[in-house]
């Protein structure tokens, strides 16, 4: 979307979007979200477990990185890679 250059002694406008960002609202179409696990419709705002619905469900994704049922993708690494603290159990 191209837009049209701002007359002189105006200052540009930002997207629609970042107007309410930058005044710190979040924009209309953030307001419905999904948990991650469960897929529930999130409530954004005050919500101490975001961007999941409970504390259940943000647990349930914790356990799945502990069981490393995630993974990111990439060469893993190798015992020379670890930071000195991380090589040594002591």
């Amino acid at each position: 979307i191209e837009r049209a250059p701002a007359r002189p002694g105006m200052r540009p406008q930002p997207p629609c979007g970042a107007r309410a960002l930058l005044k710190g609202r979040a924009p209309a179409m953030e307001a419905e979200r999904r948990c991650p696990t469960c897929r529930a419709r999130v409530q954004w705002q005050d919500n101490p477990c975001r961007p999941f619905c409970s504390e259940r469900c943000q647990l349930a994704d914790l356990g799945g990185w502990v069981a490393e049922q995630y993974r990111i993708p990439g060469s893993p690494l190798g015992v020379d890679m670890l930071d000195d603290d991380e090589s040594d159990p002591a």
